[in-house]
């Protein structure tokens, strides 16, 4: 008999419990996640990006590090160039729980000053990876809000 183990965690704010094994982690694991790291990722201002950006590289993949920090600074470099800011008001998430994706939809709010210049339905979809007990993200990227996983090569259920 295999003797196996799991482990239960409850975040910080916790919205759902989740668990995590020597194999996987729980499809609600990886959707706290997401959301937690597309809110780094879109919710900012000048003054608050490079914290966001350096609380959201502790998640990276190691090895997908450098892309994802190329795309955040982009990001942060046309905010500052702007003076705007954005906020992001998830809506949906669907996950992939074999295939480790998952995809946060909402509006992305985004200001100019203090002003609303426009409100945008956005999607992003997330890719990780589970090493031992660590959980890293591989890419995150805006994509298509009805085919999020347009890439993937057979939809799970």
């Amino acid at each position: 008999m295999e003797d196996k183990s799991r482990v239960v965690v409850l975040p910080a704010e916790p919205s759902k419990s989740f668990w995590m094994d020597d194999k996987t982690v729980s499809p609600e694991y990886l959707e706290q996640m997401s959301s937690y790291l597309v809110q780094l990722a879109l919710n900012n201002s000048p003054e608050t990006f490079e914290h966001n950006m350096t609380q959201l590289l502790k998640y990276a993949d190691p090895e997908k590090r450098g892309d994802i920090e190329l795309m955040l600074l982009k990001q942060g470099r046309q905010m500052k160039s702007s003076n705007s800011s954005t906020s992001f008001i998830p809506q949906s998430v669907e996950v992939l729980p074999r295939s480790m994706k998952v995809a946060v939809s909402g509006n992305v709010r985004q200001f100019i000053g203090n002003v609303l210049t426009s409100t945008t339905q956005k999607c992003w979809t997330l890719q990780f990876r589970y090493a031992g007990t660590r959980l890293w993200v591989q890419s995150m990227h805006e994509t298509n809000c009805k085919k999020p996983f347009e890439n993937s090569s057979k939809k799970e259920a």
